[in-house]
């Protein structure tokens, strides 16, 4: 399995797409299971004790070893939409570069240059994987909870529930979504698309803040200033993904997972 992700840039790309490698697709028209709200489940348990996963233990995402203590941001679950029948600021002028190959671009559009990007990705893709073999995993933008699109630092440490659903999601860049979605169309390698912009645009409360790091209490004073509320704590958030990982795979029916569908 190769799994991918996106330029980190500003996009947000927000279908769910499968492709049959013919050109069709089986995301778009059908159950999406990246679009729902997240519910409170009081009984929900981690799948593994915060503090106990070695391979977190050191980073900005092993916020219990790093002083958070509450917990109350694991007791959701992301539900998907069971209400579609087929489910049964300011601005700064900033200059961009490009490099291609030997050739560096002093000025390139964003959407040009996204387009560029995703077009060689999805040939290389099918030049060089053989389906049989391996299936292409894309996951998709994860959003990021910044006071303004221009700062470099939130403030979430504050957050203790996620942003409720009935607030509008909006995507931050259809522009780039439609280029997508043309590139993932034209390729013949199917590819499996995970949609994590939506569900990750609710959890203002799952980020580090200020446990990114196992501060003294007058370090985590400082850190009020520089926040993480980019990436996610563990437990977390991306456990959810591996979820919807799991059941896109049963979906499609892929390897031992078999044909079963929800």
């Amino acid at each position: 399995m190769v799994v991918t992700k996106p330029p980190t840039s500003n996009s947000v790309l927000v279908e769910t797409v499968q492709t049959n490698g013919d050109g069709s697709s089986d995301g778009i028209g059908s159950c999406d299971i990246f679009d729902g709200e997240w519910v409170r489940d009081n009984d929900k348990q981690p799948y593994y004790p915060p503090g106990s996963c070695p391979f977190v233990e050191g980073q900005n995402s092993a916020c219990y070893n790093n002083g958070r203590r509450d917990d109350q941001f694991l007791k959701w679950q992301w539900q998907s939409q069971q209400t579609n029948a087929r489910c049964d600021s300011k601005n700064i002028p900033r200059k961009n570069y490009f490099h291609e190959g030997n050739y560096l671009y002093p000025k390139l559009d964003m959407i040009k240059a996204y387009k560029k990007g995703v077009t060689t990705w999805g040939k290389w893709i099918d030049n060089n994987i053989d389906p049989n073999k391996t299936q292409i995993v894309f996951r998709g933008y994860s959003v990021s909870h910044y006071r303004s699109e221009m700062e470099h630092w939130g403030k979430c440490n504050k957050e203790t529930e996620p942003i409720m659903s009935d607030e509008t999601y909006i995507e931050r860049s259809p522009a780039q979504v439609k280029v997508l979605e043309k590139a993932l169309r034209r390729m013949k390698t199917p590819v499996l698309y995970l949609n994590v912009s939506k569900l990750t645009y609710y959890r203002t409360d799952a980020h580090p803040s200020v446990y990114g790091k196992n501060f003294t209490a007058q370090e985590r004073i400082i850190a009020l200033d520089h926040q993480d509320c980019v990436h996610w704590c563990l437990p977390g958030v991306p456990d959810t993904w591996n979820e919807l990982l799991y059941a896109s795979l049963l979906k499609a029916g892929k390897g031992s997972f078999g044909t079963q569908y929800f």
